[in-house]
């Protein structure tokens, strides 16, 4: 199975992001996020539950001490947005990803996820 990339955008103090390409929500495949580079680690990350049956997006645990607490889920009802700040140490895996299963108890129509970062 292939992850899908989701897209980093970087966000500058005082500056609009711009346009923003969400990335449809994979429940077949789901997603990772490639957090190298970054210079604090610290994502904000927005999700949409679309039109259909909304989603659950689980952030798995990492592979360095901090992930020792667990993985986090988070729901996202169908027409909800819900936007949560995560810091990488409880999610990153060796090779600066960060991955995030993603469910549906139905077809999650037009459900999207973004990332954003400090530039």
């Amino acid at each position: 199975m292939a992850r899908s990339e989701v897209a980093v955008t970087e966000l500058t103090a005082y500056q609009t992001a711009g346009a923003v390409t969400a990335d449809a929500v994979d429940t077949s495949n789901n997603h990772f996020v490639d957090i190298d580079g970054y210079k604090d680690e610290k994502l904000l990350i927005r999700m949409y539950g679309g039109s259909g049956a909304g989603f659950t997006a689980t952030f798995k645990a990492g592979d360095f001490p901090a992930g020792g607490i667990g993985d986090l889920e988070v729901e996202v009802a169908a027409a909800a947005t819900k936007v949560i700040s995560l810091e990488s140490a409880r999610f990153k895996d060796d090779d600066a990803y960060i991955l995030i299963d993603a469910s549906s108890t139905g077809t999650a129509t037009a459900a999207t996820i973004e990332a954003f970062v400090h530039a």
